[in-house]
């Protein structure tokens, strides 16, 4: 189990990562370069299942149903 601080220090992270990753896929679609931006929105959305998956794993965890 990771400390609150750690975690809030990985969500950040990842938070910042979402965003330069869609920036980067905009940039892409700007620049009429679909490798780079079909490359920035698969590591988007593994990005956003990674948040995701860790916040049904802490919710689970505060709510008692420990997997």
């Amino acid at each position: 189990m990771t400390t609150p601080l750690r975690h809030d220090t990985h969500v950040r992270i990842r938070s910042f990562l979402l965003i330069f990753l869609f920036v980067l896929a905009a940039l892409g679609l700007v620049a009429n370069d679909g490798g780079v931006a079909s490359i920035a929105l698969l590591l988007a959305l593994l990005t956003i299942v990674d948040i995701s998956l860790d916040a049904f794993e802490r919710q689970a965890r505060r709510s008692g149903r420990v997997r």
